[in-house]
């Protein structure tokens, strides 16, 4: 069974709100029948218009009610905007009052640091997984995963280098203080609020990304159908010498049956 999430050119953050809305409705409704047609299959998350915080919320809205989305799909920065931005904490509020978890995917048309990746495919090897660390760091540092404490959030490609910056943001907590503005504990104590996917291509950086944040907080992923994806997800987590059959249980089954309410769809045993 798959989790299908919208490519973020699907996004439309560069549109006018109200066009985004239409666009964002008109994609969910066709992953929506395609899930219908192959429920023990697929299950979907939405696009939302994040451009503007009001429509995003209508169409989170619509999909969790009418739809049975199982997740919202947003990017890593809107228009260049970091996700701390205020004007988009309505949307979080409203995602963590109806249950709906949150992936973040890298705006892969709007990286950090974009002119300096031009070549060598770098945009995308080094890109995206900084634009996601970008992401989850100003969710920690900009107070957003306190204000909102049973919000649920998964980051793309194994949280990008969430992972190996986490020592250093802590240190950063403890000797600055624009570090903790907006922060009242470590970004340690904080770091295993996030879900994050297996896709990181490297025995040795699944087993230090489970180290981080749990076999509880780490889901099977493919990138499926992209070129750069994990062609066989599943062995990659099975290869893990140190993992218990339980924990490979919760990490290619139980996390995502979860974290999406997917135990009443899946079919198989």
């Amino acid at each position: 069974m798959q989790v299908l999430a919208p490519p973020t050119f699907f996004f439309f953050y560069n549109e006018p709100a109200e066009v985004a809305a239409s666009l964002c409705a008109l994609l969910n409704d066709g992953l929506s029948e395609a899930v219908r047609l192959h429920p023990n299959r697929m299950a979907g998350m939405a696009a939302v218009p994040m451009q503007d915080a009001r429509y995003a919320i209508a169409e989170m809205e619509r999909t969790h009610a009418n739809l049975n989305m199982r997740a919202v799909c947003i990017g890593s920065n809107v228009n260049g905007r970091g996700l701390d931005s205020a004007e988009f904490w309505p949307f979080f509020e409203a995602a963590e009052a109806l249950g709906v978890p949150i992936f973040i995917h890298p705006m892969s048309s709007d990286l950090a640091g974009a002119d300096r990746m031009r070549e060598y495919f770098l945009h995308n090897l080094i890109g995206n997984p900084l634009d996601t660390t970008l992401a989850a760091a100003r969710l920690i540092f900009g107070g957003v995963l306190e204000a909102f404490p049973e919000l649920q959030v998964c980051l793309a490609h194994g949280g990008g280098y969430l992972a190996w910056a986490s020592g250093r943001m802590a240190r950063g907590y403890t000797v600055r203080p624009e570090c903790r503005n907006s922060l009242r504990r470590s970004p340690h104590e904080l770091i295993n609020r996030f879900y994050v996917d297996t896709i990181v291509h490297s025995p040795q950086a699944l087993e230090y990304l489970i180290a981080c944040f749990g076999a509880d907080r780490v889901l099977c992923g493919s990138d499926y159908p992209f070129q750069i994806g994990d062609p066989s997800p599943t062995e990659l987590v099975e290869g893990q010498p140190r993992l218990t059959d339980e924990d490979r249980r919760r990490i290619l089954r139980e996390n995502a049956t979860g974290l999406f309410r997917l135990e009443p769809l899946v079919a198989y045993t």
